[in-house]
């Protein structure tokens, strides 16, 4: 079953696409609380020290800022943009989401088009076992996440890690595959990875039983000549 890419929901995760020249200095207007200011960025565009802009609640009401600086006079320039300030917090994020869309751009003019192994590339979190989840210490973060057919699984795994390292996600097409580009698996549930096991394991007690059977032969035998030659 192909995985499902949770990317760009309203409210919940609320990603920004923003020109990197942008700052928030240039706002002359002032806006009644966050998600006022959000608007704005997402018509006009984002500062690119901006990660992400996630609901801190479930709601539009307050948001977080994801800053990839944490300065506190960029925070003080988002705050004196704005009236209601308890409508905003700040976190931390690695990427800017700058840098994570360009990645996602660059791959699928290098490889979407062209490779039918590779099934979506997407901005955002993972839906893992029904649980949308996002990256980073906070878990809140977002990657570029590229799905493709479990045939490459590895292949691809190491191509983007050299590429891109930790910034790309890849999932496989078997449910629950999942791999971080950190060179290491941390979850895979191909439903026929192991089923080589159990004829191997019959094998294994067929040769321990004939195995068994001939050092009984040859005990009998040789008690058998022990027993005539006395």
């Amino acid at each position: 079953m192909r995985r499902v890419i949770f990317c760009l929901t309203p409210l919940l995760i609320v990603l920004l696409i923003y020109t990197p020249t942008f700052a928030v200095s240039n706002n002359a207007e002032k806006y009644p609380n966050m998600f006022a200011l959000f608007q704005c960025w997402e018509k006009n565009g984002y500062p690119d020290y901006v990660g992400s802009v996630i609901s801190t609640d479930g709601t539009s009401h307050n948001l977080t800022v994801l800053l990839t600086d944490d300065d506190i006079l960029i925070r003080e320039d988002i705050l004196s943009s704005i009236d209601e300030k308890s409508s905003v917090s700040f976190g931390i994020a690695e990427y800017s989401y700058n840098e994570l869309l360009a990645i996602k751009n660059e791959i699928v003019a290098d490889y979407l088009s062209s490779d039918e192994k590779i099934y979506s590339v997407d901005l955002g979190w993972s839906l893992i076992n029904g649980i949308a989840t996002g990256f980073g210490d906070s878990g809140k973060e977002s990657r570029v996440i590229i799905h493709v057919d479990y045939s490459v699984f590895e292949e691809y795994v190491n191509k983007f890690y050299v590429l891109y390292n930790d910034r790309v996600l890849v999932l496989g097409d078997y449910e629950g595959s999942v791999k971080l580009l950190e060179g290491v698996v941390t979850k895979v549930d191909d439903p026929n990875r192991n089923q080589w096991l159990l004829p191997l394991f019959i094998l294994m007690i067929v040769i321990v039983g004939v195995g068994v059977l001939f050092l009984n032969r040859i005990c009998h035998a040789k008690c058998f000549c022990h027993k005539r030659i006395g």
